[in-house]
């Protein structure tokens, strides 16, 4: 019974991950990395404030 992966389905399918997968991959991260870190900003610009009136009086 002959491989459904042959050489060719295997190239196919690494030069699909390298050319859709990867930079796929490595946009997702990037964004979602982005949107923590604006998130993380945005929280310590609230609570900051909120902290020393609730500390200092």
């Amino acid at each position: 019974m002959p491989s459904v992966l042959d050489e060719r389905r295997t190239a196919l399918l690494n030069d699909l991950a390298y050319c859709v997968a990867l930079p796929a991959l490595l946009f997702v991260s990037t964004f979602v990395f982005a949107s923590l870190n604006a998130f993380a900003t945005t929280l310590s610009s609230v609570a900051t404030p909120f902290a020393l009136i609730t500390l200092g009086g």
